[in-house]
């Protein structure tokens, strides 16, 4: 762990004060200005926010980015109107080359942000039937965007006696009063490179063509590629049995792969992952970020309490949880996209 984080280095609080959970951290580059900066997503203030250090010593800090982010009342109309007021923002992002692709909760759908400031549909509830919502996203500049389908919530207040067979699909868990619901229908997709390219105006409320990559998950949080491609891992958040996966990839095929790791006993709550360029999986969970190596051994545990979301940038590795983010100073550099 020392060959990746110093000893003794110190956890530092990026920005706080926000309500509400957080999550979605991303880092960009602004080619006009000649630097980077960090995104992230207030989930139930539906907004993105902008971090940006400065130059020298002089930090710009934390600005508004897009307001009713991943929430807007014209999406919601397709599900038989509502507001924003009970439902979450962006619950991920990902660069697809210079432009932003976001998981959108409530709207459930998958949009990027194109170079003038409009929307395209890339996916929506044509592809994520019933309750799924895009939670994580992944682009390779040879394979095409991946992303998450899952169930957002997955516990509901039943008595045992009432509750109906969920079938080969799902069972249920718990005491008499809380009742969770396990489905396996969370879903990882595809769309290749031609059918990003293809992709319909936000006109078009039903978006592109996406294949399903792999079903049968119970409720998969979080992506990230190995550095090679040849790989993608899944946090695979199921309230019974809660893991990381590597999924081998052939072509835009995937097979089912094999568990990578878990969380300690009774640290579930899986969130974002982040892969530097030498394998470690960096991976959020309930009790901040535990850190493996390439091969699933545990390295180290980052303790930050509750974290959401990770990645690697600048030189630190960011973290974002209940209100802020933070930041450590790391000497792991990110796997670069292939």
């Amino acid at each position: 762990m020392a060959s990746l984080i110093a000893p003794n280095t110190r956890v530092e609080v990026v920005t706080e004060g926000l309500e509400g959970w957080i999550a979605a951290p991303l880092w960009r580059h602004d080619p006009a200005l000649g630097r980077g900066y960090l995104l992230f997503s207030q989930l139930d203030r539906h907004r993105l926010w902008r971090w940006e250090e400065g130059g020298g010593a002089f930090t710009i800090g934390r600005s508004l980015f897009l307001e009713h982010a991943g929430c807007h009342r014209s999406a919601l109309a397709h599900f038989g109107g509502g507001d924003c007021s009970q439902q979450t923002g962006v619950l991920g992002m990902a660069n697809a080359g210079d432009l932003l692709v976001l998981c959108e909760g409530a709207n459930r759908r998958m949009t990027r942000v194109e170079l003038n400031g409009s929307f395209t549909v890339l996916a929506s509830t044509r592809h994520l039937p019933g309750q799924l919502t895009p939670f994580a996203a992944v682009y390779s500049p040879t394979r095409g965007l991946f992303f998450t389908g899952a169930p957002h919530v997955m516990t509901q207040t039943a008595p045992a006696t009432e509750a109906s067979a969920l079938g080969e699909m799902g069972e249920h868990v718990g005491d008499e009063n809380q009742e969770r619901i396990v489905t396996k229908e969370g879903l990882i997709l595809h769309m290749s490179l031609s059918a990003l390219g293809a992709a319909q105006s936000a006109h078009a409320a039903n978006g592109g063509s996406a294949e399903t990559l792999l079903a049968g998950l119970t409720r998969p949080t979080g992506l990230a590629f190995s550095p090679d491609g040849l790989a993608l891992y899944v946090a695979e958040d199921d309230p019974v049995d809660p893991h990381w996966r590597r999924l081998d990839l052939a072509g835009a095929a995937a097979t089912e792969g094999k568990v990578f790791a878990r969380p300690p006993p009774g640290e579930a709550e899986l969130g974002g992952l982040a892969v530097d360029s030498r394998g470690n999986v960096y991976a959020a969970f309930k009790g901040g970020v535990l850190v493996f190596d390439k091969d699933g051994r545990l390295r180290g545990t980052i303790d930050t309490g509750p974290a959401s979301g990770v990645t690697l940038a600048d030189g630190f590795l960011f973290i974002t949880g209940n209100g802020r983010v933070l930041r450590v100073k790391t000497n792991s550099k990110p796997a670069s996209p292939v």
